[in-house]
């Protein structure tokens, strides 16, 4: 009774969402939940043996594994990464969760720090190398700032797994060339045509295509990238080889690498989250939302479906429980959102509405959910971690288990029987036992001796295993048990898994529509997160352009206005230039009046005062557009983008041998050779980790190379301390260059340095209107204080820039003696003056002379 009540607490709870599954899919009463072992208790002195449950084992898994069991190696994620000379980097990688290989193009002169930036943005588990690589950048690879262990595996290649023509073959055979019926056939002429062309079969005729297939392969992938593309044949060897020792031979489905295209998702996305704010559609986002609460991902479904099928039969083998219930859940709330969906006004956006109802096949989903709801126990299943079959699916699986009930009264019987044979002065507990996998067996407790208090009175009884407290045997109506009833809940779970195999098989005839249909709710998932986001922080729709602008009004940054009680929104607008397919033009040109705003924006200001986050905000607010979410604005004006290439901050640590301004030159130097006219470049305080001098120069040089690229120059974020750049001329103003700083007021009366300077954190065109020294000691010497610097620091602080502001010399300055110096001065000349008055004097004569010369002396 006691699994009968735990089955009825659980149902009550509905943890699948059952009630919706019982609407949707008809299936026939479950049945209660059957033990693993029936032990039955009979006593020598009693004609009524009693009953009980639990006294064994049956090899099964007893405790509950959570759904994430079902990931096990789709977490993987495996990254190729080769370096050649002038530091080329290539680098190639498997994502296993999302089926998706991509492969980067390859970069001169990116060297080791490249190779780490890679490492945290792809996060791999496994890196593959070449025995080719240098020794240092394998050093790179292998260090990590936790000294104790690695987070990814290391593999170290042969050379040949990164040759290049085999990647290609390789990448060539993918499925991504299979997906597409074929128009045409590419045939390399003299390839010894015997008849003529049109009767020709190609298959026949032995023709491998190859070259057909590496022309389509460079319609995808960039095959002049040879160090990635050496790298892409390095992973997809190791897929390879990892299938072979994971996978049976039979599972000849292909690798399950998928190339796919990248497509303009940010073209359609914002369009999509603004139909999800109409108010309209509020009910229906929210079934959608409860819906995809539940949906797991079907790629690691369908992939542990393959496993299931190619692990064999075997007893108590086969598939997890928990399988079954995450695709009955998916299949259920996938037609819940399909139901959400057409309760949507999609106004403009119809074409997205007829995309999901091809996928999301209503169906194909009933199909796959009324296979499982009829066939499979959830419950059970979840409960005892293989897979239950419901009461009436198989008919020899039913008369397995009306037997294996039927063993209540069997046991019950011969328990009797046994003990009837058994000296009634012994007074000794007897129990028959059935154990999967062990049969029947007789239970008899130890004495006081420890040993069985019984052990038969002929040869035919024999021990065959002990426990804690007692002694099992086999006599022969055991073995007689054992020959005619057999292994029962061994041949149960056989039966089960062979059911669970032909369910398997019938789920995997709809593995494209289920992937498909995952990605399709992933896809969902984020529109409905963008759209939730937009609503609850008054994002606003940006506009997409062609044009190379970028024109905000309101701007905000999503994360700092978070941590603050009012953000003041800042406006922006720049423009890039215009690439080579238009003449050289200056701003202003009449022909060209849509030229308007500069390419570079330049800050000053106090510290403190907020660039940084305004330059942030505005790299946040493109990104944002380009990944199709709404953005923090009132208004947006977003071109499309290529590239944002930053010199914000540099991650400093022990590993690296050179030093922060070389790290900072090394990030320049990226941008640089990367940038283009539809980047957007951001360099904050470039230079400040060096001579002042030194550091004003090269700034002052990188700012005139960005401004002198003329149809190409770059959208450029700037911002920098090196007044003198500007004071002495070094940077003409033109209307390329704007200038720009954040609004402070400063109270110079007050005594306190912490109420001096207020911030306004207030955008304003051009550049700060206080002189250069006032300004400097109201920003960097206000920050020392407000960080607890000693006041007389400060203080000496504010002297120093303030005679530095007014061009005074400060080594005359510091020089100069304070007045308790003077002080002291004054009194040892006072006494080199005094001592030479009295030696001149004759002691000898004049008693109260001699009286002052021994004090002086003293």
């Amino acid at each position: 009774m006691a699994s009968l009540k735990r089955k009825r607490e659980l149902a009550s709870r509905n943890p699948l969402g059952t009630s919706s599954a019982q609407r949707r899919f008809a299936a026939d009463a479950v049945n209660p939940t059957r033990p693993h072992l029936l032990d039955y208790e009979a006593s020598t002195n009693n004609t009524t043996r009693e009953h009980e449950q639990g006294g064994g084992r049956t090899g099964m898994h007893n405790h509950v594994e959570e759904d994430n069991d079902l990931i096990d190696d789709m977490a993987e994620v495996v990254m190729a990464v080769d370096m050649r000379e002038k530091g080329t980097v290539g680098c190639c990688f498997y994502i296993a969760r999302e089926e998706r290989l991509s492969i980067l193009s390859d970069t001169q002169y990116g060297g080791k720090d490249l190779i780490d930036t890679l490492k945290l943005e792809i996060c791999p588990t496994t890196i593959l190398t070449s025995t080719r690589a240098e020794e240092a950048t394998m050093g790179d690879i292998q260090w990590s700032g936790d000294p104790f262990h690695l987070p990814y595996r290391i593999d170290v290649r042969p050379i040949q797994e990164y040759g290049v023509n085999s990647a290609k073959a390789k990448l060539a055979e993918l499925e991504i060339f299979q997906l597409e019926s074929e128009q045409a056939q590419f045939l390399v002429p003299g390839d010894g045509l015997t008849q003529q062309a049109e009767e020709v079969i190609a298959e026949n005729a032995g023709f491998s295509f190859e070259k057909g297939k590496i022309l389509r392969l460079g319609g995808i992938v960039d095959i002049e990238n040879l160090v990635s593309l050496g790298c892409a044949g390095a992973v997809l060897t190791y897929i390879q080889r990892r299938r072979t020792t994971n996978y049976s031979d039979q599972d000849n489905n292909g690798t399950a690498c998928v190339v796919r295209s990248v497509e303009t998702f940010f073209l359609k996305g914002t369009m999509i989250v603004d139909t999800f704010l109409l108010p309209a559609n509020a009910d229906a986002q929210q079934k959608m939302s409860l819906a995809l609460r539940r949906i797991k991902n079907m790629r690691s479904v369908m992939t542990n479906l393959h496993k299931g099928l190619s692990s064999g039969k075997g007893a108590f083998g086969g598939f997890k429980g928990t399988i079954w219930g995450t695709l009955l859940n998916f299949a259920t709330h996938a037609l819940d959102l399909q139901e959400a969906v057409c309760e949507m006004n999609w106004q403009d956006m119809i074409a997205f509405r007829d995309r999901v109802f091809n996928i999301l096949n209503v169906s194909s989903l009933r199909s796959v959910g009324r296979i499982i709801y009829q066939t499979v126990d959830i419950e059970d299943s979840q409960e005892q971690q293989r897979t239950i079959i419901k009461q009436g699916v198989d008919r020899e699986l039913d008369l397995l288990k009306d037997r294996y009930n039927g063993l209540d009264g069997l046991l019950k019987q011969v328990a009797v029987d046994v003990a009837s044979t058994i000296p009634e002065e012994l007074q000794i507990e007897v129990n028959v036992i059935y154990f999967p996998q062990l049969g029947f067996n007789i239970a008899i407790p130890y004495d006081q001796r420890g040993q069985a208090a019984y052990t038969g009175r002929n040869e035919s009884w024999e021990q065959v295993f002990t426990t804690e407290n007692r002694a099992y045997f086999k006599d022969e109506r055991m073995r007689e048990m054992d020959e005619k009833l057999g292994d029962i809940y061994g041949l149960i779970c056989e039966r089960e898994i062979e059911i669970a195999h032909e369910i398997a098989q019938n789920i995997l005839r709809y593995k494209d529509m289920l992937s498909t249909s995952s990605d399709l709710c992933g896809e969902i998932d984020c529109y409905l997160a963008m759209a939730k986001t937009a609503d609850i922080y008054k994002f606003v729709r940006p506009r997409m352009s062609t044009e190379n602008v970028i024109r905000i009004k309101g701007g905000r940054h999503p994360l700092q206005e978070l941590t603050v009680a009012s953000y003041i929104p800042n406006d922006v607008n720049i423009r890039g230039g215009c690439g080579p397919q238009l003449p050289h033009i200056e701003n202003g040109d009449a022909e060209y009046p849509f030229l308007d705003a500069p390419s570079m924006l330049l800050l000053t200001g106090p510290n403190f005062s907020g660039k940084s986050v305004y330059m942030k905000q505005i790299a946040l607010i493109v990104y944002l557009a380009h990944i199709g979410s709404f953005v923090p604005a009132q208004s947006a004006e977003i071109g499309i983008t290529d590239k944002i290439l930053t010199r914000i901050n540099t991650p400093e640590t022990v590993s690296k041998i050179q030093s922060t301004f070389m790290l900072d030159l090394q990030q320049v130097s990226l941008l640089l050779r990367f940038g283009t006219p539809r980047s957007l470049i951001i360099i904050d305080e470039f230079g400040k980790g060096t001579d002042m001098n030194d550091g004003a120069g090269l700034a002052c040089g990188i700012f005139e190379y960005l401004l002198s690229l003329g149809n190409n120059k770059p959208k450029v974020l700037v911002a920098t301390h090196f007044h003198e750049i500007f004071e002495n001329g070094f940077l003409p103003e033109r209307e390329s260059l704007a200038f720009g700083h954040m609004e402070v007021r400063i109270d110079e009366e007050s005594a306190d340095n912490k109420e001096q300077v207020t911030y306004l954190y207030n955008f304003k065109p051009g550049r700060s209107n206080q002189s250069f020294g006032t300004l400097y000691e109201s920003s960097a010497v206000h920050c020392a204080a407000m960080n607890g610097v000693d006041g007389s620091i400060v203080e000496r602080a504010n002297e120093l820039v303030s005679l530095l502001a007014r061009g005074q010399d400060l080594v005359a300055a510091c020089a100069r003696m304070s007045k308790a110096d003077e002080a002291i001065l004054e009194e040892a000349v006072s006494r080199h003056y005094v001592r030479d008055y009295i030696l001149q004097l004759n002691p000898e004569t004049d008693g109260h002379h001699m009286f002052i010369q021994r004090q002086v002396f003293a």
